[in-house]
């Protein structure tokens, strides 16, 4: 928990006597003054503390020194360990509703079963009608940005980014090589990349002895922030619900969100080789001359590109409406 302290600054106030006055002037008089709250220094690592993150296992390393001196190694497991593949599709429902459907597969190389499957957007509140595959429930919004974990603790950091969620029955998690859908709802977003978030229902455990002696506080600190929402699951790139639809505002605002996301796109990782398509097809828009829906439909290799110009094209034609 962090500290802080408030310095109280004295001053002396000293009145002074009125001319010609005939009583004595008042003794000194000591105000407290609030000075600045002063944070507490951050902790730092005792002698042989270390700390990293496993990948490959999801796994936290702790290095601490025993009583005796000695160094030894920590595993710390993760309930990241999970091997999310995620199809999506886009599809108007209604002049002003999107419908998102995906489809879940827990790879070979997840080591855990996926529980917890959710979508990131900002306004979760505003989607409806979710359904998800049998042995599967809508939680929906969720309780995004709360500070307390499960047990009612007090957390520094969100337990949950604002998302649309799904969470399996009890035992029966999505098993490693297996795949579920269709999960879906709807709303009145455009689509664009997002963050899909996936974790087992398996809490993080030590994995063989824990430490000897309690964790130093530097320690307790970096292990509570790898156990926030953003770190405990694994985040995957998706096409999800991103820009609100608003007739009001006109087509000006979701073409200058489309050409965003295309510009975006261009400097993320899985479209390198695309960067010039990507920049030449917002200049496009930028100029007036939007391509063809037809045009942004034929283009992508991967699955991730094919259903990010599939949402791209919707985005064109519903702004054609606006």
């Amino acid at each position: 928990m962090n500290c802080a302290s408030i310095i109280f600054l004295p001053v002396v106030v000293l009145f002074a006597q009125q001319p010609g006055a005939q009583q004595p002037p008042p003794a000194p008089r000591m105000v407290l003054i609030p000075g600045k709250r002063v944070p507490a220094p951050p902790p730092k690592p005792e002698p042989g503390d270390a700390f990293s993150v496993d990948r490959e296992q999801g796994q936290i390393v702790i290095e601490r020194r025993t009583a005796s001196g000695e160094v030894k190694q920590y595993r710390y497991q993760e309930s990241s360990a999970v091997d999310p593949q995620i199809a999506s599709g886009v599809e108007l429902v209604g002049s002003d509703s999107i419908r998102y459907s995906y489809t879940l597969t827990n790879g070979l190389r997840g080591q855990q079963p996926i529980s917890h499957f959710a979508i990131g957007t900002e306004r979760p509140d505003l989607l409806s009608n979710g359904k998800a595959p049998d042995g599967w429930l809508v939680d929906g919004a969720g309780a995004p940005g709360r500070t307390e974990d499960f047990y009612g603790e007090r957390a520094r950091f969100p337990v949950r980014y604002p998302a649309f969620t799904f969470n399996a029955h009890y035992e029966r998690d999505l098993a490693v090589g297996q795949r579920a859908g269709s999960f879906s709802f709807e709303g009145p977003f455009l689509p664009g990349l997002t963050s899909a978030y996936t974790q087992s229902s398996i809490y993080s455990h030590w994995v063989g002895p824990e430490p000897e002696r309690p964790l130093s506080r530097w320690l307790e600190e970096k292990l509570e922030e790898s156990n926030n929402y953003g770190m405990a699951t694994r985040q995957t790139e998706v096409i999800g619900p991103k820009f609100q639809i608003r007739r009001d505002k006109g087509q000006e605002p979701a073409l200058k969100f489309v050409t965003g996301e295309l510009r975006q796109a261009a400097r993320t990782p899985e479209f390198q080789g695309l960067e010039a398509t990507l920049t030449g097809l917002a200049e496009q828009i930028e100029l007036g001359a939007p391509p063809s829906p037809a045009r942004l439909r034929q283009l992508g290799a991967t699955p991730l590109q094919k259903e990010f110009f599939q949402a791209m094209a919707l985005d064109l034609e519903v702004a054609a409406t606006l």
